[in-house]
């Protein structure tokens, strides 16, 4: 379902080549996205989903520090989140100024693997707070001049313990980017 979801997206993004925007004049950039997943774990399946709230500051036209916290809600479990800060460096897209590719790397920490927390995991039972590596890449299309789409994928590497495992996520979302003083 969400690779349906990100594929009528990305088709649906040259609707759009009318909106009047691009990353020169920002600044601010406020974002929200979410990601669904599904796990197994010894048998059981588990519905997760990813809630992120970035804002995102330009040091220049298309490098950006993008601080986010993500609350991850996981099917009868406690709620879990992540802390971390992202670099994103943004290229133009040749064909209408409108659409913007990105790479992104950072690093956080937080208690998002509720999951390998519970008892019945093969990690075994307990709270744990994970160093977590974020590498990814998206798009951002301008809808208006100052709201825009965003998709990324998202590979991300939790270590605790000794343990670790990854995680690779589709975000679909949106972003909303503060006028300049």
């Amino acid at each position: 379902m969400s690779r349906v979801i990100c594929l009528l997206s990305f088709l649906g993004l040259p609707l759009f080549n009318n909106a009047d925007a691009s990353l020169e004049a920002r600044k601010v950039e406020i974002s929200t996205a979410a990601s669904f997943q599904v796990f197994v774990d010894e048998g059981e399946s588990f519905t997760l989903v990813n809630i992120p709230l970035r804002i995102g500051l330009y040091l220049t036209p298309y490098l950006e520090v993008e601080p986010e916290v993500v609350l991850t809600l996981v099917e009868d479990q406690d709620a879990a989140s992540i802390f971390s800060a992202n670099l994103a460096y943004h290229f133009e897209l040749p064909s209408n100024g409108k659409s913007y590719i990105f790479v992104l790397a950072g690093a956080g920490f937080g208690n998002a693997s509720p999951l390998h927390n519970s008892a019945g995991s093969v990690f075994g039972g307990g709270e744990r707070t994970a160093t977590i590596l974020n590498l990814g890449l998206g798009n951002k299309t301008f809808l208006t001049n100052s709201v825009a789409v965003r998709f990324e994928f998202r590979f991300q590497k939790f270590s605790f313990e000794g343990n670790s495992f990854q995680v690779n996520s589709g975000y679909l979302g949106f972003s909303v980017f503060l006028p300049e003083d």
